[in-house]
């Protein structure tokens, strides 16, 4: 059975333009600060390559010679998290946040981190704290509402969705979030307008046409959630998600919804 979730897409923040450091000088010729820049540029590039591991090793011996040096912590965070190391990555987000206080990019880190580690009240802060920097600063914002919308608080997260919007008519991730938390709200005629203008054009997905059935299954309309679901999945899975959305409906509940949207949340 698919299982459907709100689609968390907070962007990595990480910054890659090389950054010298102090160390000890290797070669005669080759400074200290030069073969430091050398070393965080070969771990860029090997973090871009997508080896996390060895990037991450090099990260941190880079820092072990320079902790003051608030880029180097802000690529360990970042290399942190891409490995679902989400409570050091939350660590280091904020070991960059004491260094550069003024960056929006440690909040946007540690309110990533507490999203995966289920904690949306504490995400919900750091994202807020980014905006006091930067009001229109659209991951903050998208963070802030997704952390409404798992805190049970979804009327509030509409503010956030909604100026997006106003900005960014037709981004479709917003579009598609923003259904999901009127669906929370048990406004499925709403979030079946949203996405019906979403779901078949350019652009669109699997995911989106999907969560259209879904709030069709949520309201009641089979007939239109199967003919939907059926646009990209084989009857067998059409049927086994029509009777999801049946048992999520006749449980009834916020609750209830918020378990077809985020799947178990608790914390491990």
């Amino acid at each position: 059975m698919m299982l459907l979730r709100l689609i968390i897409c907070i962007a990595l923040s990480t910054t890659l333009s090389a950054c010298a450091i102090g160390g000890g000088s290797m070669f005669s010729k080759i400074s200290g600060t030069e073969m430091s820049t050398k070393s965080i540029k070969v771990a860029d590039a090997i973090y871009k390559s997508g080896d996390s591991v060895t990037a991450l090793k090099m990260y941190k011996r880079l820092l072990g010679k320079d902790l003051e040096n608030s880029s180097l912590w802000l690529k360990y965070a970042d290399a942190l998290y891409v490995l679902g190391r989400y409570v050091e990555a939350l660590e280091s987000y904020e070991e960059f946040i004491e260094l550069s206080p003024e960056s929006c990019m440690g909040f946007l880190g540690a309110g990533r981190s507490n999203l995966k580690l289920a904690r949306p009240a504490a995400s919900g802060v750091y994202f807020e704290r980014c905006l006091k920097l930067d009001a229109k600063n659209e991951t903050a914002l998208i963070g802030a509402a997704i952390s409404n919308d798992m805190a049970g608080r979804a009327a509030l997260s509409h503010k956030y969705y909604q100026y997006t919007l106003s900005v960014k008519p037709y981004d479709l991730r917003v579009r598609n979030n923003y259904s999901l938390s009127l669906m929370l709200l048990g406004k499925y005629e709403e979030a079946i307008l949203e996405l019906s203008q979403i779901a078949f054009g350019p652009g669109s997905s699997v995911s989106i046409r999907q969560n259209l059935a879904l709030a069709y299954g949520l309201k009641g309309d089979m007939e239109a959630a199967g003919q939907v679901a059926a646009l990209d999945f084989p009857p067998n899975v059409v049927k086994n998600n029509l009777q999801y959305f049946k048992l999520i409906r006749n449980m009834g509940g916020n609750e209830a919804i918020k378990s077809v949207i985020f799947g178990n949340q608790e914390s491990k």
